[in-house]
């Protein structure tokens, strides 16, 4: 009786159907059914929900530091917010040595994950799949013997997960960029799978890099190989076809800082500050020059500390003052006018940026007297 009842239900959930799944959305493997020998009708894909962008001026808190390492630089990279820290020790060696630490977030917010300490101060770049660190210096074994020697490395750190790869040692890179199957790094250049060792690449004293599909644009500034030039106004913008040749000036008498740096299809967009006074770290400037060639025209001067830059749609955006002090992310149209300010901040450290957001970093704030912290370090999303 009970295996003629079983027959009858069966038979009824057949004629009723299952429902359709999705083929691209696999089934976990705890909820994995038996094998039916019943022919099923072939299912409809079933389009994956819709990603909810939050609403532009959207404030996300990402993660809270509660250590006593300084933020340093930024970059967003496989869903995650990578941030490199300044921390200070000592070595092995009679020396104070600034190190870093790498730490991650996800866009969204979360645990904020520590995966490496490195031995020196460190810049970054990503593609897709991977994220590559420069070290500047390793000193943590360094003797008196070596002290010129280079101890720098570029390594890359796979983002689904993994040990770093060497790619370069022995080296002392300070700018890094990333461009197709190729890394930059001040003189030199060298495939970004580590097959070849560096090689010079014809530009020397790199501030900042920016790339199109040909060429490579870079800039430089005061104690480059040109001769010092007076009143602060030593900055270069120079291109170079990546097909190799000899660089071209196509824009002089930037200030001698020229540390922000972007591309479109029909401009070439920088940022430059001069260090020394009051008065010429408040009169930074933000400019443009055809990729043509022509004049450089000044979108924005007066720009107290510029020191980076993104295009995001009809604008430029740069980071504005010293890092853990008030600063400010800007903004100015790529045809010139009024700066706005977009975000602004008391301790203001580091900022980066992609497609949908601003990602910026503060040191929190402080009571002097007596000495209290007051509100956390923090790094915060905020949508464009």
């Amino acid at each position: 009786m009970k295996i003629w009842t079983a027959a009858l239900l069966s038979a009824a959930l057949l004629a009723c159907g299952e429902p359709a799944k999705s083929p691209s959305a696999p089934t976990p493997a705890d909820e994995v059914e038996p094998p039916s020998s019943a022919t099923e009708a072939p299912s409809k894909p079933t389009p994956p929900p819709a990603t909810v962008r939050p609403a532009p001026g959207t404030r996300t808190t990402l993660a809270e530091k509660t250590v006593d390492d300084s933020w340093d630089k930024m970059i967003v990279a496989g869903g995650r917010l990578y941030v490199l820290t300044d921390v200070n020790k000592w070595t092995t060696g009679p020396m104070y040595v600034p190190a870093a630490r790498l730490w991650s977030v996800p866009i969204t917010g979360g645990e904020l994950t520590r995966h490496l300490e490195l031995e020196g101060l460190s810049s970054m770049a990503a593609d897709e799949r991977s994220l590559y660190v420069a070290v500047n210096r390793d000193l943590s074994t360094m003797d008196t013997s070596r002290a010129k020697s280079p101890t720098g490395r570029i390594f890359r750190l796979p983002l689904a997960g993994g040990a770093p790869t060497d790619l370069a040692t022995g080296i002392s890179p300070s700018n890094i960029a990333l461009d197709g199957d190729t890394i930059w790094f001040d003189g030199f250049r060298m495939p970004k799978d580590g097959s070849q060792p560096p090689a010079p690449s014809g530009v020397k004293g790199a501030i900042a890099f920016a790339f199109d599909a040909e060429n490579v644009y870079f800039t430089t500034g005061k104690g480059s190989a040109q001769p010092a030039k007076p009143g602060g106004k030593n900055g270069r913008l120079l291109r170079m076809a990546k097909s190799g040749g000899a660089p071209v000036v196509f824009a002089t008498g930037l200030p001698d800082e020229p540390s922000g740096l972007a591309v479109d299809a029909t401009h070439v967009y920088v940022t430059a500050v001069a260090w020394g006074s009051e008065a010429t770290e408040k009169a930074g400037v933000v400019a443009r020059v055809a990729k043509e060639g022509g004049d450089l025209e000044v979108l924005a001067g007066d720009v107290p500390m510029p020191r980076a830059a993104w295009l995001s749609a009809d604008h430029v955006y740069l980071r504005s003052g010293r890092p853990g002090r008030p600063g400010a992310v800007l903004r100015v149209a790529k045809t010139g006018g009024a700066v706005e300010t977009v975000v602004s901040d008391g301790t203001l450290a580091h900022v980066t940026m992609d497609e949908s957001s601003i990602y910026f970093s503060n040191d929190g704030t402080f009571q002097k007297e007596p000495f209290a912290r007051l509100t956390p370090a923090v790094l915060v999303r905020l949508v464009k």
